[in-house]
């Protein structure tokens, strides 16, 4: 009954919230379990997704670059060529 609309819901979750550091490129949704309560629906999906980082390197990553900034570390990628 909402099996699409649930399976679209998760892929457009998925692709708003990981698009910006990763390249989709194929998510797939199975709706193992549905129940519908009065105004509420209980879903449980298995969700298998295949994605490419989109950073060229560990430097790039935005959690590295906060932890690089916050010890004072500018220039880790050409340190670390060296």
């Amino acid at each position: 009954m909402y099996h699409e609309e649930i399976k679209n819901y998760i892929k457009e979750w998925i692709t708003k919230n990981w698009s910006l550091y990763y390249n989709i490129n194929k998510i797939d949704v199975t709706i193992e379990k549905i129940s519908i309560k009065e105004a509420k629906v209980d879903c449980i999906a298995q969700v298998s997704i295949n994605k490419v980082l989109k950073a060229k390197s560990v430097g790039e990553l935005p959690y590295i670059k906060g932890i690089l900034k916050k010890i004072n570390i500018a220039d880790y990628e050409r340190k670390l060529a060296n």
